[in-house]
């Protein structure tokens, strides 16, 4: 049964199986209910219209090839074992800062490299500060729009399913902080940069292994789609040429 029509229906049952006042509380739940999926659609168009250019576009022109069997990658061991590295990694650097340096300090006093406890309420790198509810909602709707990318590449390879690890795990390591602490914790503080964290970094070497993969190392994603089906119409002719001296001959 379609969404829409079970939309239609459920007033109709309720109207028969509760009271009035608990009906009228049952269907405003439901108008919530879609009211929020519907913004969650809308925000979710924003953050693909802001990422897609060079990550679908690459992977709608990766390779396939109908004899090799595709691998689920939900099930795929590489990026989950990256997954977890990252989140321990960063939740346990994070708790020693907290348990050893009060915020604001930092070890050592001076000096261009220093571990410094700061509070971050905005997003990478200290921007957008003071959004904090909201980047929590972005950073949600980042991890669905990761996974359903990362879901519709077919055979990633490796240096694919590294970055993907890599992000994941980053952005759960600071969603983490927000939901338990209603901040993130930053500590690591190189000279001018602005202070950041190990899931900051992840997230930043998986952006950056994306792009390096699809500009340097996919070349199929740098050929026009139309050059590639005349490669492919190309192809049946080559074999018709090259069979007809064997014909010739017989």
């Amino acid at each position: 049964m379609s969404l829409r029509k079970s939309t239609r229906i459920m007033p109709l049952i309720l109207q028969f199986q509760t009271k009035s006042k608990e009906r009228y509380v049952l269907q405003w739940i439901l108008t919530l209910m879609q009211v929020h999926a519907y913004c969650m659609n809308v925000y979710s168009k924003v953050i693909l219209w802001i990422i897609h250019i060079p990550i679908i576009k690459s992977a709608q022109l990766l390779p396939m090839n109908n004899n090799v069997k595709v691998r689920s990658n939900f099930f795929d061991p590489i990026p989950w074992t990256v997954l977890i590295f990252t989140v321990l990694t960063d939740q346990a650097t994070k708790w020693l800062i907290i348990d050893n340096l009060a915020v604001g300090e930092s070890l050592p006093a001076t000096g261009f490299f220093r571990f410094t406890h700061a509070w971050n309420t905005g997003t990478a790198f200290s921007l957008f500060q003071g959004y904090g509810d909201i980047l929590t909602w972005v950073s949600l709707a980042a991890v669905a729009v990761l996974t359903w990318i990362y879901s519709s590449i077919k055979n990633p390879p490796r240096v694919l399913r590294v970055a993907f690890g890599l992000q994941f795990g980053g952005a759960i390591g600071n969603i983490t902080d927000r939901l338990r602490l209603g901040h993130v914790t930053d500590f690591i503080d190189v000279g001018p940069w602005p202070i950041f964290n190990i899931a900051d970094s992840s997230i930043v070497i998986g952006i950056g292994m994306l792009i390096f993969y699809f500009w340097f190392l996919n070349d199929d994603s740098r050929k026009d789609p139309q050059d590639l089906d005349s490669d492919n119409s190309q192809a049946p002719e080559n074999s018709s040429i090259t069979q007809k001296p064997r014909n010739s001959v017989e």
